[in-house]
């Protein structure tokens, strides 16, 4: 608990990341923002204010992280669309932003492809199925074999209908072959909530969310998502050890920029970001938040874009899910 205060302190701060004495007379001194489509003390906005001050130091430029929360995250995207295209701005995004979306709603207010460059992830982290510690089942299976057995009861709450935590869900209990009912909630940490007070069942969210519930022994983590255990609950197997194994989900957190920036603009860019491999402060933070420092190139991004927005148009067909 008290990391993760530390670091949404850390997020009401403020996004400003002055220039360092070492870079004063550092020609390339224009501010650089951040933008990012979710609140303060919301994962994304952790993870830019992680990486915003080594980037800044790096860079040798001021960083301002700019939240445009709102529309799951699309308003950050919105505004680096009407962003100057000269590299000033980037955003950090889910990538679901840009596979998913297309696929859950009707009209999107940008082209995934065409209205932006990808420059680099920057972390990655897995969901978790996760149980009330007093419901009966100790493993996936015991939840399977509990719902069956209890019709109408095997409720799992989700983060949003349509949002990734439902699909991988959906796939779960289509997988399982269970008939169960999935429950959106607007606020991520109402899952939580519902799931202490036994209103639901289950619940699917991003790993971190649980995480100080889970240490508390309140919730137990049947399964994570992941295509191997992940960095929080690495004693927990995945969907697939335990007998699931086409249903994966991960979100990765990525940095994209105007369509028209420069080449330079985004290779130096992406070179602060890569540096952030050799800060083990950075590890370790982003560890505190559930998530792996993982940075893959624009080239990985453009072949996992198309990947899966391919695999979650399907899902969502085959869901029979109607577009926002």
């Amino acid at each position: 608990m008290k990391r993760r205060n530390a670091l949404c302190a850390l997020a009401s701060a403020g996004g400003l990341f002055a220039i360092p004495a070492a870079f004063a007379q550092n020609t390339s001194r224009s501010m650089l923002t951040l933008l990012v489509g979710f609140g303060a003390g919301s994962v994304p906005d952790l993870v830019a204010r992680v990486i915003g001050r080594p980037m800044s130091e790096t860079l040798g430029r001021t960083l301002l992280v700019d939240n445009r929360a709102g529309v799951a995250g699309q308003l950050a995207l919105v505004a680096l669309k009407q962003a100057p295209a000269d590299g000033s701005a980037i955003a950090i995004t889910p990538l679901a932003a840009l596979t998913l979306y297309p696929s859950t709603y009707a009209k999107l207010p940008y082209d995934p492809v065409t209205d932006f460059t990808p420059i680099c992830t920057v972390g990655v982290t897995d969901f978790a199925f996760v149980v009330s510690a007093n419901h009966p089942a100790r493993t996936l299976q015991e939840f399977v074999i509990w719902s069956r057995a209890n019709p109408g009861k095997g409720s799992i709450g989700n983060p949003g209908t349509g949002s990734s935590p439902h699909f991988v869900a959906w796939a779960f209990a289509a997988a399982a072959g269970l008939d169960t009912e999935h429950v959106p909630y607007r606020l991520p940490t109402q899952i939580s909530q519902e799931l202490v007070g036994g209103t639901v069942a289950a619940g699917i969210a991003s790993s971190s969310l649980f995480g100080e519930l889970v240490k508390a022994g309140r919730l137990r983590v049947l399964a994570t998502s992941g295509p191997q255990r992940g960095v929080m609950y690495p004693e927990v197997p995945t969907f697939a050890e335990a007998g699931y194994p086409t249903v994966i989900g991960q979100e990765w957190y990525t940095l994209f920029t105007h369509s028209g920036a420069a080449l330079g603009q985004i290779a130096s860019i992406s070179a602060a970001a890569q540096g952030l491999r050799a800060r083990e402060e950075v590890h370790k933070a982003m560890l505190d938040l559930g998530l792996a420092l993982d940075i893959r190139d624009a080239n990985w991004i453009t072949k996992r874009m198309a990947e899966e927005t391919a695999r979650w148009r399907e899902v969502a067909t085959r869901a029979g899910f109607k577009a926002l």
